[in-house]
């Protein structure tokens, strides 16, 4: 069994099941174009784990991944689902606010008026 950690992911949802809480998160990253790329897993937890949707958490278990077909306009695809099984969180944040506001040119708000 691989041992798998996810770091710094968003939390998009937490929900109940017959064995535990499954709770789906989401990695973002920039891809080598420049695009924002996407990565989400599902975290299994025998109990609640005290995290709400929005809220940055990194966690560690074990991987799990499972294949499964779908349709879509016609044609059959193959999705893959990544699952982190018996996992525990390592660290949490707040929630994320979905809309930060703009501090500024970060070159000259920062006050210091040195120079070299």
């Amino acid at each position: 069994m691989a041992k798998v950690i996810v770091e710094n992911v968003t939390v998009d949802r937490v929900f109940p099941t017959q064995h535990g809480f499954g709770v789906g998160v989401t990695e973002t990253f920039e891809m080598r174009n420049g695009e924002t790329g996407r990565k989400r897993y599902t975290l299994w937890f025998k109990e609640h784990p005290g995290v709400e949707e929005g809220q940055r958490v990194s966690a560690s278990g074990f991987l799990g991944v499972k294949a499964r077909e779908y349709e879509s306009g016609g044609e059959m695809r193959t999705a893959v689902d990544v699952s982190v099984n018996s996992a525990r969180l390592i660290s949490s944040a707040p929630p994320v606010d979905p809309a930060p506001q703009d501090a500024g040119d970060a070159w000259t708000s920062s006050g210091w008026e040195g120079g070299l």
